[in-house]
């Protein structure tokens, strides 16, 4: 029996093309290997292979569905109980800032400022009288709190704050520390060892110099409160303008010059649960995944069953 060699084309016929009963040749158009030239196929129309068999109609993928404009997902059950940890109802408000400020914070404070005027007095002796008078932490207690006072009333230098003339004497500051001894805990302020050891394996930290800090006082956001069920991550900005690598410039913003940073809020109260500063890699550290790492939280994982 003679073997017929034949071709499907678009109308799904078959058509042969070598043996007794060939169509004629069909003519070339072009240059070229194989141009105008039928190719042999199995079934299908695009000359791929495969394809959908005679006679059946394509799916139709919108078969039982429907369109609908009230649809609202089924609520995740919440278990937790929101509000305040302890009683607070007769604290203060400084006492409501210990809650946030430990005394871990004010002995990294006294430490670290003392290191670091010790190691400068070492490298350069008899600049200041430092080891004679070196810090405390009710020092330290009374400098942050000269620093919040100067957030409300705002003056130009720092000097002007211990100034002796009647339009601008204020007695609540030279009341609490004098001038000289401001300026050199303000010269001296430090929260980490310049001089420890770094690991070279370890990723970089652009906050190294915060991280003891931020370790002690982030914590205490989401262990002094359980937020309720409706969160909110958000990003804001922090004024600077000063020498920093990871500055960001967002013309569209209220504060157009800062460090951007992200934070997990309750939506009602707007209680900030957690923060993260943004410190970018260039060209590896996107922001995103900086708000999957805010909802990492032991207090709010428990709530949700």
């Amino acid at each position: 029996m003679p073997m017929v060699l034949a071709y499907t084309d678009f109308s799904g016929n078959d058509i042969p093309i070598a043996g007794p009963s060939a169509a004629p040749p069909v003519q070339r158009r072009g240059i070229g290997r194989g141009l105008g030239r039928p190719q042999p196929t199995l079934a299908g129309r695009n000359g791929r292979g495969g394809g959908r068999p005679r006679g059946q109609k394509p799916p139709n993928f919108r078969e039982g569905w429907s369109e609908t404009n009230n649809f609202r997902p089924p609520p995740m059950p919440f278990t937790g109980s929101k509000g305040p940890n302890a009683d607070y109802s007769g604290f203060s408000p400084v006492e409501i800032f210990y809650l946030y400020f430990t005394a871990a914070v004010w002995d990294l404070l006294a430490t670290e400022t003392n290191r670091y005027a010790n190691q400068f007095m070492e490298a350069k002796p008899g600049t200041y009288h430092w080891a004679n008078n070196p810090t405390n932490i009710n020092e330290m207690k009374a400098f942050v709190a000269i620093l919040l006072a100067m957030g409300i009333k705002r003056m130009p230098q720092y000097h002007m704050y211990w100034a002796t003339s009647e339009m601008l004497i204020n007695r609540f500051f030279p009341s609490i520390m004098p001038r000289n001894r401001f300026q050199a805990i303000l010269r001296f302020l430090h929260l980490a060892d310049n001089l420890a050891p770094r690991r070279p394996q370890a990723p970089r930290n652009k906050l190294v110099k915060l991280q003891l800090f931020l370790d002690i006082t982030l914590p205490t956001f989401y262990s002094a409160y359980n937020p309720g069920q409706q969160l909110s991550p958000d990003e804001s900005m922090l004024s600077f303008k000063g020498r920093l690598s990871f500055v960001q410039y967002m013309p569209k913003k209220p504060v157009k010059w800062g460090m951007k940073a992200f934070s997990l809020n309750e939506s009602k109260t707007g209680y900030t649960c957690v923060w993260q500063l943004y410190t970018p890699v260039t060209g590896t550290t996107p922001s995103l995944p900086v708000f999957f790492n805010l909802t990492h939280l032991k207090t709010i994982q428990r709530t949700y069953t």
